[in-house]
């Protein structure tokens, strides 16, 4: 018995739907393709200088040089959260959570001395962070030379579902060293696509 009428034009719209929804998501494919952020392989940053009265000095061989690198994972991770983009699956932080994140990420900063901060996951105005100016945060608190490095610029994270927006993130690299250049330089990516 042949399927009636009824029966093929639900059919025949099932196809078109899924027809449309394959080239709609073909579409978003080849946009986040062609818009993804690919930095140059060496890139000359502009040098934040330290505010006036900063004390910064040139680097001694005969003394040590201290280090403290942080990745302070967008200001939304704190005691208690997980990333969503790593299967934590935790709703993202409230703008009351960035900013409690980030205070205490400032007065970490302070109680740990250093020469050199070297900090991962700064986001300047994402979306997922409430576009909090994080490298701007910390430049106004630690009053040293800095440079920032984006490393990830994107209109929507395809990482986690849902999207949570754009995001520009990046690295900051601080020292009260004297710093007249600072260069990004792109190591050999892992990853394929997507």
């Amino acid at each position: 018995m042949a399927p009636s009428r009824t029966t093929r034009t639900v059919l025949r719209l099932i196809a078109v739907l899924v027809a449309g929804l394959i080239v709609v998501a073909g579409f978003f494919l080849a946009w986040c393709t062609a818009t993804e952020y690919r930095p140059k392989e060496s890139q000359e940053l502009r040098v934040e200088r330290a505010p006036a009265g900063s004390t910064l000095h040139v680097p001694d061989p005969q003394n040590p040089v201290t280090v403290v690198s942080f990745n302070i994972g967008y200001g939304g991770l704190g005691k208690g959260q997980d990333s969503r983009d790593h299967g934590g699956g935790v709703a993202p932080p409230t703008a009351h959570d960035v900013d409690v994140n980030i205070a205490g990420i400032i007065a970490a900063t302070s109680a740990l001395p250093a020469d050199v901060y070297l900090f991962q996951e700064v986001d300047t105005g994402s979306a997922r962070s409430h576009g909090v100016d994080q490298a701007a945060m910390l430049r106004t608190n630690v009053p040293y030379n800095a440079a920032f490095a984006h490393n990830i610029r994107s209109a929507i994270t395809t990482s986690a579902w849902p999207p949570s927006g754009g995001v520009s993130s990046g690295l900051l690299t601080m020292t009260d060293f004297r710093a007249p250049v600072a260069t990004r330089v792109s190591l050999p990516a892992s990853s394929t696509w997507p």
